[in-house]
C-alpha cells in the first residue's frame, strides 16, 4: 500500500481526536484495520452522538 504518510498521519490524528473528544465519558474507541489485497482500511468507531447532519456534507472536503 503507497500513501502520504504526513497526510496519513494527520488523517488519523484527526478522527482519533475527534473520537475521543466526542465519545461520552469512560466510553470505548475502536480502531480496525484491514487490508484487502492493495487496499486498507481503517475504521475507528466512537459511541458518541455522531456527525451533526448539518456538517456530514462537509466531511469529506479536501482540508490544507
Amino acid at each position: 500500500v503507497t500513501f502520504d504518510d504526513d497526510r496519513f498521519a494527520q488523517i488519523m490524528a484527526n478522527l482519533l481526536s475527534n473520537a475521543a473528544k466526542f465519545s461520552f465519558e469512560d466510553s470505548t474507541v475502536n480502531v480496525e484495520i484491514k487490508q484487502n489485497s492493495n487496499r486498507v482500511c481503517v475504521a475507528v468507531t466512537d459511541q458518541g452522538s455522531g456527525i451533526p447532519e448539518d456538517f456530514q456534507d462537509k466531511i469529506f472536503d479536501k482540508f490544507g
